[in-house]
């Protein structure tokens, strides 16, 4: 009997399907990204969950006096692997200007953590303006969604910078 829970499998896009990361886009791009990334257990490369194996395996003694020499990890070879095409999935997501970050940074982590960074800090510095252009905001002659979608967004940016709009 076939059980009613059952997963379904859906075709994987590829990166040309998600938007590319701008300075001035990283929250639609990690509403893209992240769920990705979660849907397809490879957020634990980048939440640091799965952790890095060790490259060569200790060495065991067989022996009082012989030991045998460490040998290569095939645990660390998968690891790696799945983490450099986890590399590569995101950088294929980046502007030019963005990537350009990203260069030296080695690992999945490495990478998200550097751009977390990066868009957290230009975040921080647009708090107040940010705050501002909410509280000034006003409907003049546009569309009422236009007006609440630029609200929303702007609420949006502070919530994402830990710093939501007060319910009141």
């Amino acid at each position: 009997m076939a059980s009613s829970e059952s997963i379904i499998s859906l075709p994987s896009p590829n990166s040309s399907h998600f938007i590319k990361l701008t300075d001035s886009n990283y929250l639609l791009w990690l509403r893209q990204l992240k769920p990705f990334l979660v849907g397809h257990d490879l957020w634990k490369f980048i939440d640091g969950t799965h952790k890095q194996p060790s490259a060569h395996t200790s060495p065991s003694t067989t022996e009082p006096t012989t030991t045998t020499p460490s040998q290569p990890n095939p645990a660390h070879a998968q690891w790696y692997q799945q983490d450099q095409l986890i590399v590569s999935y995101i950088t294929s997501t980046l502007s030019e200007p963005i990537l350009s970050l990203t260069v030296g940074c080695t690992s999945a982590r490495d990478l998200w953590e550097c751009l977390q960074r990066h868009f957290s800090q230009s975040s921080m510095a647009s708090e107040s303006a940010l705050r501002f252009q909410l509280m000034d905001l006003q409907k003049g002659s546009q569309p009422i969604d236009a007006y609440l979608r630029h609200a929303k967004s702007l609420a949006d940016s502070l919530a994402a910078i830990n710093e939501p709009v007060s319910p009141k």
